[in-house]
This record gives structure tokens, sequence and C-alpha cells, in this order.
């Protein structure tokens, strides 16, 4: 008799913490949709959604992060907003890692512009506890005139002239006060603040403002950049 109230109380202890998660998970999930609603998100996929092309749609528009393990398959939150003259996409992405006991949820909150696609990739993250080991064995980043900023970013691209002019001065003191929590990546037709965890209320306002102020800091001439390469590229197709 002792070993059956055992199991019955394993397994209502877990009914009682699944139906937890259950009621949490959809508390988060009404908060969410409230926290668009006042900062005008149009939510086009989400919980209970089940529309795949929207997922691919929005996903396909992040740009460098369109590398993320499982594609647009980890879409579980999408969304499209205005700022001004800019369309804004929110993206929320997880993929699960590991097995066994060594499983987790790796999840991350995508909010992008668009920019033109010929521009060079680009990443501008944290720079980690290991810096001065990889500058030991040679992997050196760009240093630019701020040294707040070389403090604390990293940045990373094919392009160093690219990144001098688009990482102005201006561009530069601003970041070095960015909240700690967040990164940009720039390529693939899109710039986008990312941040690791959900798209939560708090941090939605905030992302849109980020990459918002970012595009609006960016030089204008950037806009032609790389349109002579085209242009050399297509001249030389055509008389071939």
């Amino acid at each position: 008799m002792s070993n059956v109230l055992i199991f019955a109380g394993f397994f209502a202890f877990v009914g009682v913490f699944i139906a937890l998660a259950i009621a949490a998970e959809k508390r988060r999930a009404q908060r969410q949709r409230e926290a668009c609603e006042a900062a005008g998100v149009s939510i086009r996929h989400g919980l209970g959604l089940k529309d795949e092309d929207a997922a691919r749609y929005f996903f396909d528009r992040t740009g460098l992060m369109r590398e993320l393990r499982t594609g647009a398959k980890g879409v579980g939150f999408a969304g499209v907003a205005r700022a001004g003259d800019r369309e804004v996409v929110l993206v929320e992405h997880s993929y699960t890692s590991g097995s066994g006991k060594s499983q987790h949820t790796v999840r991350h909150a995508i909010v992008s512009v668009a920019a033109p696609g010929r521009w060079p990739d680009l990443r501008i993250t944290p720079e980690g506890i290991f810096r001065k080991l990889a500058e030991l064995v040679g992997m050196k980043d760009i240093q630019l005139e701020n040294p707040a900023f070389n403090d604390r970013w990293r940045v990373k691209t094919a392009d160093e002239d690219f990144a001098v002019v688009l990482i102005s001065p201006e561009m530069q003191a601003w970041l070095a006060e960015w909240p700690r929590e967040y990164w940009v990546t720039i390529g693939e037709g899109a710039i986008s603040v990312v941040a690791s965890g959900h798209i939560t209320p708090a941090r939605l306002p905030v992302m849109i403002r980020l990459v918002t102020e970012l595009a609006d800091l960016i030089p204008p001439e950037l806009e032609m950049w790389g349109v002579e390469e085209a242009d050399s590229g297509q001249g030389a197709g055509n008389s071939a």
C-alpha cells in the first residue's frame, strides 16, 4: 500500500508541476500579446498559430540570424511594428541543444530592420573574459577611436573599411552605454539587435528603440556601399 501511495503522490506532483508550467506559459503569452498591442506590433505567428509561411517569411528577414539551428522551424513568435517610417520585424526563436541531462533550450529574441543586401557581414558582440588570450594567439578585432567602446565590444567583419565608416564616433559613444544583454548583427539584408531569451514586455520597446536608433546613426553614404562592385560585376558578365 505504501508503494502505491508513493507512486500516486509522485504522479500527482508531476501533474501539478505540468499544470503550473502550462499556466505560467499562458500568462507569459498573454503579457507578450498585451505588450505587443501597446507597442503597435501586429502578431503574425505566435503560440497557437500554425502559420508556417509567416514564420519563414519573418525569419528570412533577420539577416545573419538565419544561421540559427532549425531555421524557421524554431520560430515561436513573429510580428511586425512601425517605428516612424521603418518596418520592424520581431522574431523569438528557440532550439534544443544537448541530450539527456545536459539538454537545454537555446532561445533568441531578434528585432530587425532592412538594410542593403550588398553590405558585408558585420557582428558587434560583447567582449568575453578570454579577450586577452584571444589577442595572444593573434585573434585581434577591429580597434576604433573610443576606448570604452573597444573595451566593451568585439567587432568582426571581413571588410574593415566598412566597419570604420559605419561605426562612427557618435555610434561608438552610444554603443558604449548600451544595456549589457544586447548585441548587433548586420548583413544579409538586415540590421538586427539580439538578446538571449524571450521577447519580454520589458524588452520589446527597448529593442525596437535600439534597432531604429542604430539604423538612424548609420552614415547616409553607406546606402551606396558596394554599388560600384555590383555594377562592375554585372558589366563583366554582360561583356562575357
